[in-house]
C-alpha cells in the first residue's frame, strides 16, 4: 500500500436514501467534509430519493463517472442513509490507498450480532490495520474512480425510465447478479464480485466504529479488532441480504 497523494484526492460522498437521512448521518457527513477540507481535499455530496437502493446507488456512481476526470472525483464514498461514524474512520480508509474498502457494519437484526463483511476462504493477513475479503457491504464504502469504469465495462447496461426517446441508458454497477451456483448476491456483494474477477482486491477496514441506527432509539453499533477474527464464522442462512457471517457478541466498551 502506497501512501496516498493527498493534493491529488477528490471525494464524492453518495447518500443514497428511500424517505430521508438521518441526522446523525447528515453530521458525520459534514464533520468528514470539514476534516477533509483541513486536509485540502474537496468533498462535495450527492444523494437521490425514492429509488430502490440498487438502482440509487447505480445513478450516484454515474454522477462521478459522468464528471471530468481532470477535476471530478478520484473516489467514490458510499454512505448509507441511517450510519453513524466518525471522520477518522473515512480518513483511515483513504490512507491505505486501495482500489475498494468499506468498514464493517452491523446488520438491523434481532439475535447474534451479524456484520456485512464476507471472508476469503484462504489464509490472509492483517495489513496496516485492513484486510482483504471476498466481500464487503457498501454500508460505509470507498471506492476509485479507475474501479469504476473498469466494472462499467462489464456492467449490465439498458434503457430505462421513459420509453422511446425518454429513455436513459442505466449502468448496473450495483445490479443483482446470481452466481453459477445459483445464489443470489445484492447490490453490494455484486459489485464486490464484479470488482473482483476484474482483479481487483476488496478490503475490509478494522478497528473502525460504526453505527447502523434504525426506528426510534434503537442501534446497532459495529468495532471490529483484529483480535476478533478468530471466532468469525460461515452463517449456514440463505437470507435476501445476501451472505453474511455471524461473530460473537464484542465485548461492551
Amino acid at each position: 500500500m502506497a501512501p496516498i497523494d493527498w493534493k491529488a484526492t477528490r471525494l464524492l460522498i453518495a447518500v443514497p436514501c428511500a424517505e430521508g437521512v438521518d441526522p446523525t448521518t447528515m453530521t458525520s457527513v459534514l464533520d468528514l467534509v470539514f476534516a477533509l477540507a483541513a486536509r485540502g481535499v474537496p468533498a462535495s455530496v450527492s444523494t437521490v430519493k425514492g429509488f430502490l437502493v440498487n438502482d440509487a446507488r447505480n445513478a450516484l456512481a454515474r454522477v462521478a463517472l459522468d464528471s471530468s476526470p481532470a477535476d471530478g472525483p478520484t473516489h467514490l464514498l458510499q454512505v448509507d442513509s441511517d450510519m453513524e461514524f466518525g471522520p477518522d474512520v473515512v480518513v483511515r480508509m483513504l490512507e491505505r490507498n486501495v482500489d475498494v474498502i468499506g468498514c464493517p457494519a452491523a446488520l438491523k437484526v434481532v439475535g447474534p450480532p451479524q456484520y456485512n463483511l464476507r471472508p476469503l476462504t484462504v489464509p490472509t493477513t492483517v495489513e496496516r490495520g485492513a484486510i482483504r475479503v471476498e466481500a464487503i457491504g457498501t454500508a460505509l464504502h470507498l471506492t476509485t474512480r479507475r474501479v469504476l469504469e473498469a466494472v462499467a465495462g462489464i456492467a449490465p447496461r439498458y434503457l430505462s425510465g421513459g420509453y422511446n426517446e425518454h429513455a436513459r441508458e442505466r449502468i448496473g454497477l450495483f445490479d443483482q447478479l446470481i452466481t453459477e451456483t445459483g445464489h443470489r448476491r445484492l447490490d453490494d456483494y455484486a459489485f464486490a464480485s464484479r470488482a473482483r474477477s476484474l482483479g481487483f482486491d476488496v478490503w475490509a477496514l478494522l478497528d473502525g466504529k460504526t453505527t447502523h441506527h434504525g426506528p426510534g432509539p434503537l442501534a446497532w453499533r459495529c468495532h471490529l479488532k483484529e483480535e476478533d477474527l478468530g471466532p468469525l464464522v460461515r452463517s449456514t442462512a440463505v437470507t435476501e441480504r445476501g451472505l453474511t457471517f455471524d461473530l460473537a457478541a464484542p465485548a461492551a466498551e
